[in-house]
């Protein structure tokens, strides 16, 4: 992503957050394996052509796992948080309700570690959109932008969650590298 603008505008910005016309059913929490989606998503940041709607599904099914497991995906943007936010974006758009706005809250989190707070705030309203029941994640972000917390605070206070342990524990395999 590096060299290449991101987003021109808040119309620009609005359009990327936008649900688009085909939407996917969350895979089955039950079913869904964390540590290949995770891999998955590696992949799309490397190379966002390689993205699939069945990636998108695959996400939201790992976060229907349990927070543990959408914390584990929070360790992909510690890897390359732009690029993460990228993939998170995409995969949101085409879901809706909670599973939107609990990859929109992963999409924010990688926007805020970037440091594009414009676009932070308009995907916690985009998040806030689809649910009333929003995430203590969404919360934290969501007051850390007024409040002008740098996004390395924010890094740190995410640290224990974003380690190569703790999120292997918490996907329940080991973690995927990141080799750029």
């Amino acid at each position: 992503l590096e060299g290449r603008t991101i987003a021109a505008d808040r119309v620009d910005v609005e359009s990327r957050l936008r649900r688009s016309t085909r939407q996917v059913t969350p895979s089955d929490p039950e079913t869904v394996d964390a540590a290949a989606t995770v891999q998955a998503i590696i992949t799309s940041m490397r190379d966002l052509s390689t993205f699939t709607p069945a990636l998108a599904a695959d996400i939201a099914g790992v976060i229907a796992q349990g927070i543990h497991r959408r914390d584990a995906l929070l360790r992909t943007v510690i890897y390359d948080a732009a690029a993460a936010a990228e993939v998170f974006t995409q995969a949101a758009a085409l879901l809706a309700g909670r599973p939107r706005a609990d990859v929109l809250t992963l999409a924010a989190i990688g926007l805020y570690y970037a440091g594009r707070g414009s676009e932070v705030n308009a995907t916690i309203v985009a998040a806030r959109t689809e649910t009333d029941d929003v995430n203590g994640l969404l919360i934290l972000i969501d007051q850390a932008i007024p409040r002008g917390l740098h996004p390395e605070r924010i890094k740190e206070a995410l640290s224990d969650l974003t380690s190569e342990e703790r999120a292997s524990d918490m996907l329940g395999a080991d973690y995927p590298p990141y080799d750029n």
